[in-house]
């Protein structure tokens, strides 16, 4: 087995401690480095929450938005939405909604997926901003707008409005759990599953 620079791109491996040890003894510090690859000794329970968790969000495609309009106020919407990787929703709203003028007031939201046929749930908060004038914008308005015309029957309801009024808002994820009612055990602690917050 060989590893080159140009076999791999740089990225972040998540490998149980027997597939770290082949690794490492085939290469040397100094050749794991040079290709970028970074070893992650991982908790197995904790990984396969996050990955459990990041499946369901990708799986979905609505999520309640809970946003803060003002002092002792409290705002919720249903919104469509893509996620990446790392947990970052990335939404397309008007700019003369509650939302996002309660967005531009308090950035901090919480962000809520559920499904009522199997009991599991994801629980987000973060940073909410508007990114409609970042090179990214343009991307993740065409996958929101692939999202809301992915219904065969209806559209998303933003869709039927003037798309010069709409932005698209990141929310950045600080806190994130995870909570699995269908297959983990009678136990609290194995229901409920904090997922570290990553980029």
């Amino acid at each position: 087995m060989e590893l080159s620079a140009l076999s791999l791109r740089p990225a972040t491996v998540i490998l149980s401690s027997y597939a770290q040890c082949e690794i490492a003894s085939l290469c040397s510090p100094r050749q794991l480095r040079s290709v970028g690859v970074a070893l992650t000794i991982m908790d197995s329970d904790a990984e396969r929450a996050r990955l459990d968790a990041l499946a369901f969000l990708k799986r979905h495609k609505t999520g309640v938005l809970s946003t803060i309009p003002g002092q002792y106020q409290v705002h919720g919407s249903m919104v469509y939405y893509v996620a990446d990787d790392y947990f970052n929703i990335y939404i397309l709203t008007l700019i003369t909604t509650r939302k996002f003028k309660a967005i531009q007031a308090h950035p901090q939201v919480a962000f809520t997926v559920s499904t009522p046929d199997m009991p599991q749930t994801l629980q987000i908060e973060g940073m909410a901003m508007d990114i409609s004038l970042d090179e990214e914008a343009a991307k993740k308005k065409e996958e929101l707008l692939a999202v809301l015309n992915s219904n065969p029957w209806f559209y998303g309801p933003i869709t039927k409005l003037d798309p010069v009024e709409t932005v698209v808002v990141w929310i950045r994820p600080t806190w994130i759990r995870w909570a699995d009612y269908a297959f983990a055990e009678h136990d609290g602690h194995q229901v409920f599953k904090d997922i570290p917050v990553g980029k």
